[in-house]
């Protein structure tokens, strides 16, 4: 029962237009910069950055709040980006504390293989609406997405599900569950980027398996990377926001959407900040 409840809320995620009063006030007072939107059952809020118009083709990226979080939570990290994009912040469906989630309260009552049911008809989900924005808004090459915490696992399961979907992913502080892991690479050589961004000191989700997982990965032939920041739990920091806008911008760059040259992309470490990758230094 509780997971044929988990899946109706996956189908209504999809499916069904959920009310504004669904929304916290604040979706009220976001600024006029975001757009409060819905397409089927989803809510979101999309922007433009960069001094981009609601009417460019620009490229698209996809981010994904925290477990109680909200969209607006994601705001901030992307609103000031120098890079012409345009950025949909999802709203989960399942509701957690005053906020929203991509599992349901029940998640960790439930068997390891429910769960990943759970977790991978979400992913389903979110994969089947990059194709809804793209159709949707003008849209240069695949999404991007990225997701902090739970957002994060979401993000990477997009990536590792739908690898002909998006092309990168940027996880932000999320677990990397052995289960998750393909057992051979089926999009070689098209697989999307996966660059992981982790804390060494996060006590939520620890770094061990997450630094493995990326190891094996880039053996298996898929372009993953990950980030160290030292001293860093489990959080999204201002730090984190700088390498992630240069690695967001590197990645269109690579893909043509900016002309900013590519040596650009060679300085993208912070003196202040320790970066660790597994595999190959990006091109």
């Amino acid at each position: 029962m509780r997971i044929s409840k988990t899946l109706n809320a996956v189908v209504m995620f999809a499916c069904v237009l959920l009310s504004p009063s669904h929304l916290r006030a604040e979706d009220d007072a976001i600024g006029n910069i975001a757009r409060s939107e819905s397409i089927g059952g989803q809510r979101f809020l999309v922007f433009e950055t960069g001094g981009a118009e609601a009417k460019d083709a620009l490229p698209l990226i996809v981010a994904l709040h925290g477990g109680g979080g909200e969209p607006q939570d994601m705001q901030s990290h992307f609103e000031k980006m120098q890079l012409r994009a345009r950025v949909i912040l999802p709203r989960a469906p399942y509701v957690r504390g005053t906020g929203r989630s991509w599992y349901p309260m029940e998640y960790g009552q439930l068997g390891t293989h429910a769960q990943e049911a759970v977790a991978f008809d979400m992913a389903d989900a979110l994969a089947r609406n990059l194709a809804v924005y793209r159709e949707r808004y003008p849209t240069v090459g695949k999404p991007i997405i990225s997701g902090f915490s739970f957002g994060g696992d979401m993000a990477l399961l997009v990536a590792l599900r739908h690898p002909a979907a998006i092309s990168a992913a940027f996880p932000i502080a999320a677990r990397w569950t052995p289960s998750w892991l393909p057992t051979r690479n089926t999009c070689a050589p098209e697989c999307p980027r996966i660059h992981a961004f982790h804390g060494d000191s996060d006590p939520v989700v620890p770094l061990g398996p997450t630094s493995e997982a990326v190891s094996a990965l880039s053996v298996a032939g898929y372009r993953s990377y990950l980030t160290l920041l030292t001293g860093v739990g489990h959080e999204f920091t201002p730090a984190m926001d700088v390498l992630l806008q240069q690695a967001l911008r590197c990645w269109t760059v690579q893909e043509g959407a900016e002309a900013q040259p590519r040596a650009w992309c060679s300085r993208q470490n912070s003196a202040s900040l320790q970066e660790g990758r597994a595999g190959d230094e990006p091109r």
